[in-house]
């Protein structure tokens, strides 16, 4: 499911949150926050490896390549 996606757009394989008892929701809290909380640590370690790439590519470190 995307951003612009539906919760409930069965055509994207999402979750019909609809469904789910209040108990069954509240449960899903600290599941998703866990699940983005991991998505930002790797998405900033692959961030950090791209950028160190840049920078050994062009010969500079990477404090030099932003400006620091």
């Amino acid at each position: 499911m995307n951003d612009a996606g539906s919760a409930t757009d069965s055509k994207q394989g999402g979750i019909d949150l609809s469904t789910l008892s209040d108990k069954a929701l509240e449960a899903l809290v600290p599941k998703i926050q866990q699940e983005l909380a991991q998505r930002r640590v790797r998405q900033t370690k692959e961030a950090l490896e791209k950028m160190q790439e840049i920078a050994k590519s062009v010969g500079i470190t990477p404090e030099e390549l932003l400006g620091s």
